[in-house]
């Protein structure tokens, strides 16, 4: 694979923490929730058009982004003539409001911190999968990453060869959507420690949906103030095999 150019003025970083640092340096300084937001869903994008065969879930990211942007319109109480949010201003005055709205822009912005960079460091050598092993191995959290890029790398290594029969390709584009797929799994489990019970709606329980494509209200289990986390995570994890699959996969067509 070659190397794919990128906006990084210092060159590639060979340390977890300096990827990170760089995707980080993708946005711009502190501003508003708005614009951050923005930011972030184009740089998904932005990846998806670098590798548009293998990098799906940046793709179900960007739409999952844009429709957290929906979700934070309760800010807009508190924006200047410009539209720009001071935060921790609008968190103090309009808190009943905001609270929800602030724990899905906390979800965005820590899916981004993990996923985002990974996706960078693999576009960034001709090799990339050889260098997230160099930096991944030796960090258990990120084994599932790692898992992940691997199966995905093997496929792409498949469809990049023109001359592979129809029934390898075949199973190259499972192999991709696998790899797609576990990353889907592994942003919810980045997802459910900032888990939430929505205090808004008519009975002051109900949460939100955090899945792709799904951003909306359900009504939470009775007998409480929410659901547990594992609940959670299991009707998660139907809607990554039901929904991403059938409609994601059908949609793509590659």
């Amino acid at each position: 694979m070659a190397a794919v150019r990128h906006p990084l003025p210092n060159g590639p970083p060979d340390t977890v923490a300096g990827w990170r640092a760089a995707a980080d340096a993708m946005l711009s300084p502190p501003c508003c929730t708005f614009h951050r937001n923005m930011e972030i869903s184009s740089r998904y994008a932005w990846l998806h058009a670098q590798q548009p065969v293998c990098f799906k879930w940046a793709a179900m990211a960007a739409i999952a982004s844009h429709h957290t942007r929906l979700v934070l319109y309760p800010f807009r109480l508190d924006a200047d003539r410009s539209g720009y949010v001071d935060l921790p201003r609008s968190l103090s005055r309009w808190r009943l409001l905001t609270e929800d709205a602030n724990r899905m822009r906390e979800v965005n912005n820590a899916i981004y911190d993990d996923i985002f960079w990974v996706h960078l460091a693999y576009l960034a050598a001709a090799d990339g999968v050889e260098d997230l092993r160099r930096m991944l191995r030796p960090h258990r959290q990120y084994a599932a990453l790692l898992s992940a890029f691997e199966t995905i790398d093997r496929g792409r290594t498949v469809l990049a060869d023109q001359g592979s029969p129809q029934e390898a390709r075949r199973a190259a584009h499972d192999m991709v959507w696998a790899g797609n797929l576990a990353l889907l799994e592994h942003e919810q489990r980045v997802v459910q420690p900032l888990s939430t019970v929505c205090r808004a709606g008519p009975t002051g329980r109900e949460r939100l949906s955090l899945s792709p494509g799904s951003w909306r209200r359900r009504r939470a289990l009775p007998g409480g103030d929410g659901v547990s986390r594992r609940n959670m995570w299991e009707g998660r994890k139907i809607t990554i095999n039901s929904r991403v699959t059938s409609s994601t996969r059908r949609l793509t067509s590659t």
